[in-house]
């Protein structure tokens, strides 16, 4: 309900005390486990290993995604600029956070973080523009499109559960696969609910569905990517996938919004420029869903142990 609630307050007393209501409530979340943590005896550990320079790579990966998210926000030989010297940043240094391999998607564990990193730039590129499209276009209020978030956090945890009681059995690859197929319906289903003719409500639909696929891609791929990994080497993974899809998210929504304000720029109908956005998503999503094909690795058993 938060999605609705924080769309009501905004409608009632503005948009900063949306804020200003997390911070209260994350100041007393955090006093609960503090005082549990400062009961607890202090357990031994071994030194870490050295990191090997991924600290600096990953501080030099985060400026490269500020100057891309940067980019996106105008259309000039300034902006473009920016753009240029986030890429050059982004593409040496991405390879020392993730496994070997990525970039070129090969099969098994690099294909897995990829995945993680594109699928989560489609979704929350869709979560991103499906309620500017329902409150700019669609002149749908601001609660109504916060409970678009809420159903599509719903399906989300609705598909965590299936994927890791009912459908536990199923192989991880196929549930990666499945879920990825949904995306692209839902990328689908976002394009068509630009046409005017059709209610504001198939929007809301592409999110929620969207939702429903993330609950079967993200916690299928942990699974898989925790089995193909060493025990010392599982940590490690576990980053990579988490920085897939902070940098995954960036970059798809930088260019989303690269070509949103291009559109808006030329004077496009705002039908159109959502139409593209909508349209390019489905563009990244197709060769997404086969990439999930490659997370299989030939030879090593189908895992199918339970995930959320």
């Amino acid at each position: 309900m938060g999605p609705a609630i924080a769309g009501a307050v905004t409608e009632l007393l503005g948009w900063r005390w949306v804020f200003i209501g997390l911070a209260i409530l994350v100041v007393v979340s955090a006093a609960a486990p503090v005082r549990l943590l400062g009961r607890l005896a202090p357990v031994p550990v071994e030194a870490p290993r050295s990191p090997t320079g991924r600290v600096g790579a990953a501080g030099v990966v985060a400026v490269g995604a500020g100057l891309l998210q940067y980019a996106a926000s105008g259309w000039d030989l300034v902006h473009l600029a920016f753009a240029a010297a986030g890429i050059a940043a982004l593409v040496p240094s991405v390879t020392r956070l993730f496994p070997e391999g990525t970039l070129r998607a090969a099969r098994g564990l690099p294909t897995m973080v990829l995945l993680r990193g594109i699928s989560s730039g489609i979704y929350f590129t869709l979560e991103s523009f499906v309620p500017l499209l329902l409150i700019n276009q669609r002149h749908v209020s601001v609660t109504l499109a916060g409970i678009s978030f809420t159903g599509a956090t719903l399906s989300w945890a609705f598909a965590a559960w299936l994927q890791g009681h009912p459908w536990s059995a199923v192989p991880r690859h196929r549930l990666v696969f499945t879920g990825s197929a949904v995306i692209v319906g839902s990328a689908l289903i976002a394009t068509v609910s630009v046409i005017g003719t059709v209610p504001p409500l198939l929007a809301s639909v592409a999110l929620i569905v969207a939702g429903f696929g993330m609950g079967l891609v993200l916690p299928s791929l942990t699974v898989l990517t925790l089995d193909h990994s060493r025990p010392e080497d599982q940590g490690r993974y576990s980053a990579a996938l988490q920085a897939a899809q902070g940098l995954g998210s960036v970059v798809v929504i930088g260019a989303a919004g690269a070509l949103f304000n291009a559109g808006t720029r030329l004077g496009l109908p705002g039908n159109t420029v959502y139409g593209a956005v909508f349209a390019a998503v489905v563009v990244i999503s197709i060769p997404a869903c086969l990439l999930a094909l490659r997370t299989r690795v030939v030879g090593h058993a189908d895992t199918t142990a339970p995930a959320g």
